[in-house]
């Protein structure tokens, strides 16, 4: 059988990462060669990548080292100052209480390579019943459910603002009144300027968009069928060939689905951002921007004090209360 390389499989990026890296067995060396040089396109795509990755370097942090890599991670911990004495003793057990947060500068050789020759972005959630929360490059927020992916230019916010979205997820979007913002799914694609909607879509004949603020305009991929306008507080059901208009339950609004918030190297305001809309909270970062980490962490049915309480000790920060408002700054020194 052929092998079909595919940069934005992840299977593949490290089999190409091994490669580059000389990490491959002779044995597997020559296996591999041997059914690259069977596609012509696969010979290109590694005699293009070969020259990238000789003009950038060995770069070897991006070699396919886990254990390396987890050094390197603990080490650079360590030398900011995020791991505590007692994470310390025990290397890599961290809290095992109801929130599990791991800050993370994600460096490894998947990233770099899906990222270096890549056009687009893809970021796919796990089958975990998690949400995982992502930062568009617009400061828009896509929060995906559970085997949902979404994929958009590399060039998202400058020119339009497409992306392309398997499953489901709940965008809270920017407003921009130059470029609208478009979800293409299986059965519909949903236009907005600034407002915040689910979209659910398993097929072109079962697609459902839930509008939580603003307005948006759905715009069914079966022919006969027309594009309907939805505001907040409304739900639009597209079925066997048919639209409906109903009132959404309340059951099916963000903050009741999102129980459990995943993020993966995200920065320290869209963290905060999410859980403001998730949890109705108002937390305000008092931090420099170049300052600010960015954070692997994962929140499961936390309460907002909780989530304070675990970024600040973490991150060694000052919690001030004014107000319904929390502050989080550098302490006095």
């Amino acid at each position: 059988m052929i092998m079909k390389l595919n940069i934005n499989i992840a299977e593949h990026n490290k089999l190409i990462a091994k490669y580059l890296a000389n990490e491959m067995s002779s044995a597997e060396h020559t296996e591999f060669e041997k059914r690259v040089s069977i596609d012509k396109e696969n010979e290109q795509l590694i005699a293009k990548m070969k020259k990238d990755w000789e003009q950038v370097g060995s770069l070897p942090q991006h070699q396919p080292n886990v254990n390396k890599a987890w050094d390197n991670l603990y080490s650079r911990l360590e030398s900011e100052e995020l791991i505590t004495q007692a994470i310390k003793t025990s290397r890599f057990v961290w809290t095992k209480i109801a929130a599990t947060i791991a800050l993370l500068i994600l460096a490894g050789s998947l990233l770099f390579i899906s990222n270096f020759w890549s056009k687009k972005v893809v970021i796919e959630s796990a089958g975990q019943d998690a949400t995982l929360v992502h930062t568009l490059p617009d400061g828009s927020i896509a929060y995906l459910g559970k085997y949902s992916s979404i994929a958009y230019s590399k060039r998202f916010g400058k020119e339009s603002r497409n992306l392309a979205l398997k499953g489901e997820a709940f965008f809270d979007v920017t407003q921009n009144q130059s470029l609208p913002f478009v979800v293409d799914a299986a059965g519909a694609e949903v236009r907005v300027l600034g407002t915040s909607f689910s979209v659910k879509s398993e097929s072109e004949e079962n697609t459902e968009v839930v509008v939580e603020t603003g307005r948006v305009n759905v715009i069914p991929k079966a022919k006969n069928l027309k594009a309907v306008i939805a505001e907040a507080g409304e739900k639009i059901t597209i079925l066997h060939a048919s639209v409906q208009k109903s009132l959404s339950a309340p059951s099916e609004t963000h903050s009741q689905k999102a129980k459990r918030l995943q993020f993966k190297d995200e920065s320290l305001q869209a963290v905060v951002d999410a859980i403001n809309k998730t949890y109705h909270s108002n937390i305000v970062i008092d931090l420099p921007s170049t300052k600010q980490p960015r954070l692997t962490v994962t929140f499961e049915n936390n309460s907002v004090p909780y989530i304070v309480d675990i970024i600040s000790k973490t991150l060694k920060l000052e919690v001030t209360l004014v107000d319904s408002t929390i502050i989080l700054s550098e302490p006095n020194k």
